[in-house]
């Protein structure tokens, strides 16, 4: 089983204008470039969405600086790593760490 953390290319509003505004001190450009970046981050994100509307039991999470979703099919998990939106985990599959232990010839 795999889960994998979105990134949705928002951080922290302050944070984000913050970076802009070191690019140009100009409030109107400034401005715009942070809109950008949010249609961006939107845009990632409904392309996520496409993604995961055609799957059955796929979980989603979030708190404060992670979003992530589990229980991908192999197949949604291939998409997703197409859009180069998502960064992956192994999660371990808790019947397969008992097969293993089982296994007086395993080699740990």
């Amino acid at each position: 089983m795999k889960d994998v953390t979105i990134y949705g290319g928002y951080y922290k509003q302050g944070d984000d204008l913050a970076h802009h505004l070191e690019e140009d001190r100009h409030p109107a450009e400034s401005l715009s470039r942070w809109a950008a970046q949010l249609q961006a981050a939107a845009e990632r994100i409904r392309e996520v969405a496409a993604v995961v509307a055609d799957y059955q039991g796929i979980e989603l999470d979030g708190d404060t600086h992670y979003v992530g979703l589990s229980s991908l099919p192999a197949e949604a998990l291939e998409r997703l790593s197409l859009l180069d939106a998502i960064h992956v985990e192994e999660i371990e599959d808790e019947e397969e760490d008992e097969e293993f232990e089982d296994d007086p010839g395993a080699i740990e």
